[in-house]
């Protein structure tokens, strides 16, 4: 199972004094028909903690091509950050929909929430998000988005 949305508020305290993890409107689970499970299917993700491969950056026509698929969701669609004339996106898919969407699609993958807890082991280490992130957890601009995708293995040396 990929949780999908590991964040910090959803980390909660039991009674028991154990942590646990909440909030599975996120969650993938591997289907064993074959069919593939597609990285935010279900709910879409707090983009706060989402690794630089769940981004993508979209022409004018994909632009155009991203409003025809999220058209019917308005209220349910990824947001979108434009910046010095680049439109940035989150790579989330739709349930049920016979059109693909204009960015090649992520397969959901547990790797998404090793990412999410190593943003959580920097905030605990230091006190602050590795990146700029409203208080949902989601991305403050496209500015972050553009520090998200250039993040490499030499990031912070």
């Amino acid at each position: 199972m990929v949780h999908g949305d590991v964040t910090l508020r959803n980390i909660i305290k039991m009674s028991n004094g154990k942590y646990s993890i909440s909030d599975f409107d996120s969650s993938y689970y591997k289907l064993t028909n074959g069919q593939r499970t597609y990285f935010g299917q279900h709910k879409i993700s707090s983009s706060g903690c989402l690794p630089p491969s769940a981004f993508t950056i979209l022409n004018e026509e994909e632009e155009k091509a991203f409003e025809i698929y999220w058209k019917s969701r308005a209220t349910d669609k990824p947001t979108t950050w434009s910046s010095s004339g680049a439109t940035y996106t989150t790579r989330s898919v739709r349930r049920g929909v016979k059109i693909r969407p204009p960015y090649t699609r992520m397969k959901a993958s547990k790797s998404l929430d090793v990412w999410a807890f190593g943003l959580i082991l920097y905030y605990m280490a230091t006190g602050k998000h590795l990146f700029s992130v409203d208080k949902d957890n989601n991305v403050c601009s496209a500015d972050v988005v553009e520090q998200i995708l250039g993040w490499d293995d030499n990031a912070g040396m």
